[in-house]
């Protein structure tokens, strides 16, 4: 599995010596994380309301 140039330096050894260890994930198992990210939203854009409605919900939380 080709790791990208955003993981970290640390991130890329740990997974290199657990794919030596255990094998690279099946195609199932990728469709599986791969379904598990989409679901979770992650590294999709944060609406504009919502981002203000956090940074204002923060500002209340700070005092």
């Amino acid at each position: 599995m080709p790791l990208g140039e955003a993981v970290p330096d640390e991130a890329r050894i740990a997974l290199e010596e657990h794919f030596a260890k255990h094998g690279e994930p099946t195609e199932e198992a990728r469709a599986r994380v791969q379904e598990a990210i989409q679901t979770t939203g992650v590294g999709r854009p944060v609406p504009i309301e919502d981002a203000q409605a956090n940074r204002a919900a923060l500002a209340y939380l700070d005092g």
